[in-house]
């Protein structure tokens, strides 16, 4: 199957590089494409076999079968805790007073750019003289 790939790897290499060569007709280049998708079909059939052959194709149907029996079930305590983030705020507010307003952090804040550099207009070429005609003899 390795010969096989290599050998349509090269006439496609070969292939694409005679399609350079001869401009009257695109006959090589649209060879060597389907050379090149031949190649990817017999990579994909080369894996898929080795997948087969390791017992990994195996594995991923056997994982659909789940038992409920494993999970244990966990008893909670009647006390449920606030997140940290909200006592934290609630308690420096306390602490510190109300000075001024807090931010709200979950809306964004508008990015303030300097202002762009006005550029230069480009002078104007100035117009070459004309030569003077030469008179005709």
């Amino acid at each position: 199957m390795a010969r096989v790939t290599y050998a349509a790897l090269g006439f496609a290499f070969a292939a694409l590089v005679g399609g350079f060569f001869i401009r009257a007709s695109s006959v090589p280049l649209i060879a060597s494409i389907a050379l090149s998708a031949v190649v990817s079909v017999l990579i994909l059939a080369g894996w898929t076999r080795r997948m087969r052959r390791e017992g990994l194709g195996e594995d991923f149907e056997r994982d659909e079968e789940v038992e409920v029996q494993d999970i244990e079930m966990v008893e909670v305590d009647e006390k449920v805790r606030v997140s940290a983030g909200a006592e934290a705020r609630a308690k420096l507010k306390q602490k510190v007073g109300a000075k001024r307003p807090a931010r709200d952090l979950t809306q964004e804040q508008p990015v303030i750019r300097p202002p762009a550099p006005k550029s230069k207009p480009k002078p104007k070429p100035k117009p070459k003289p004309k030569p003077k005609p030469k008179p005709k003899p």
